[in-house]
């Protein structure tokens, strides 16, 4: 009985966390498009389940909005490329970048998100002022060629206002 209540305590209060691991590991996709450095990485939990780890990469190791990044998460749990799509454009439509679901781009998010499994990675290269190309275990799967998509995005992850700002101070390496 105390072991159930102290589970749903944990439950209750630790709704996400995020923890400093990551993925540790270049993305071949990019190797040869720059000298890219890790600037942190980092474990998403929501609640006590595993989702994903993520790294971001940079050149040179510093990260900004004016240059390009990757972000490569690796999965822990099977999910449905529609149901990431759809919480893709409802982090983005709650940061405030779209009214309506709709148009926060999740067309484009259902083509560049398929299903995937425990070990599978989706890396987004972020290339500012032109596109996000993004890649499924390492092979090219779709490039949103909208410059107003990108940075809004990667805010899901990397806003001041995201709703893992653990996770966001472990990719910064804070």
């Amino acid at each position: 009985m105390r072991s159930a209540l102290l589970a749903l305590l944990l439950f209750l209060l630790l709704p996400l966390t995020a923890r400093a691991e990551g993925t540790g590991e270049l993305p071949a996709e990019i190797r040869d498009a720059g000298d890219w450095q890790l600037k942190g990485s980092a474990r998403l939990r929501v609640y006590l389940f595993h989702v994903y780890d993520g790294a971001l990469w940079a050149p040179d190791g510093e990260w900004g909005w004016e240059q390009p990044f990757v972000l490569d998460f690796k999965y822990a749990r099977n999910l449905k490329g529609e149901d990431i799509a759809e919480r893709g454009a409802k982090e983005m439509k709650e940061l405030g970048h779209c009214d309506l679901l709709e148009d926060c781009w999740l067309d484009e998010q259902k083509q560049a998100f398929p299903d995937v499994s425990d070990g599978d990675r989706i890396t987004g290269w972020y290339r500012p002022g032109e596109s996000v190309r993004f890649y499924f275990n390492g092979e090219f799967r779709h490039e949103v060629d909208d410059p107003d998509f990108a940075r809004p995005f990667f805010e899901i992850w990397l806003s001041e206002h995201t709703t893992a700002p653990a996770f966001r101070r472990r990719l910064l390496g804070k």
